[in-house]
């Protein structure tokens, strides 16, 4: 089997496994009744916020876009609109989305499954730059100036490598 027969088979079992930790955060029994009744509110702010970054994103990506995180030879790497700000913002949303399913229907199973999807996006995204570093010699730069999921409070001083994330 081919190293890109390989990359494609873990990247398609790392989305069926981000799909069965959101299953379980949508099937697994909560309690909204334990709560004050603004924390769903919140919850449903953060299901729509995180969706709108995700159809966002999905635009900025254009022809970039794939279900996959194994990069689509030749589609060039994106850096602008959110990707501007982070680097995954379709991971961004998803889990914003999911901290908001999240809220509405609050439990331990819940938050388990949401700690389970946090853990495979921060997986999937490590294992994603590692490609695109190898694909796009800018990539470095990029991940210099941008930060993984959420936007960088402040700019890095020129000259100075910031942390990795």
């Amino acid at each position: 089997m081919s190293a890109s027969s390989r990359e494609r088979i873990t990247g398609w079992a790392a989305v069926a496994a981000q799909f069965a930790a959101i299953g379980g955060i949508v099937l697994s029994p909560g309690d909204p009744s334990s709560v004050p009744s603004w924390v769903p509110a919140v919850g449903w702010v953060l299901v729509v916020a995180g969706a709108l970054v995700m159809v966002v994103a999905f635009g900025n990506l254009g022809s970039a876009l794939t279900p996959t995180p194994v990069p689509i030879e030749g589609a060039g790497l994106r850096t602008s609109g959110l990707y501007a700000r982070v680097r995954h913002p379709i991971y961004t949303g998803l889990m914003m989305l999911a901290a908001g399913l999240v809220l509405r229907s609050p439990g331990v199973w819940p938050v388990f499954w949401f700690i389970v999807l946090v853990v495979i996006l921060t997986a999937k995204a490590i294992w994603e730059e590692h490609m695109l570093a190898d694909a796009y010699p800018t990539y470095a730069c990029y991940l210099g100036r941008t930060g993984r999921f959420v936007p960088r409070l402040r700019r890095p001083r020129p000259g100075v490598t910031p942390p990795e994330q």
